[in-house]
Order: C-alpha cells, then sequence, then structure tokens
C-alpha cells in the first residue's frame, strides 16, 4: 500500500504506474482551516472501518459514522 497527500498523490499515481501495488490511497484536504489535530482524527475513524470498501462513498459514509 502507498499513501500520498495533496502533491503526493500525484506522486503515488505516478509511482504506481511504475511499480504497481495492491492498495494506492490519495488523501487530499477540504478547503479551509481545520483544527490542530484533525487529520488524526479522521485517520483513526478510517482504522476502525471495515476494509475493503466497495466505493468511496462507503467509505467516506463509514467515516462519518464512526464516532
Amino acid at each position: 500500500m502507498i499513501i500520498g497527500h495533496s502533491f503526493g498523490g500525484k506522486v503515488v499515481l505516478a509511482l504506481n504506474e511504475l511499480m504497481p501495488v495492491k492498495q494506492v490511497w490519495v488523501w487530499g484536504t477540504e478547503p479551509g482551516l481545520k483544527k490542530p489535530g484533525h487529520t488524526g482524527e479522521v485517520l483513526k475513524k478510517v482504522k476502525h472501518v471495515p476494509m475493503p470498501q466497495p466505493t468511496r462513498k462507503t467509505l467516506q459514509e463509514g467515516v462519518r459514522h464512526n464516532n
């Protein structure tokens, strides 16, 4: 698995073309200011969502409902 954020997401996609892996995650950010620790909170929620998820939408719903 390889994970990239923002421009790193573009790097991850390019790397996957050269060396395909089982999972590729491209992590973006929402517009606006976020409180410190926001990304860490989201990652904790993602860890509790059963994987694999069939679609991006079901993953997003799982993260939203995992409090």
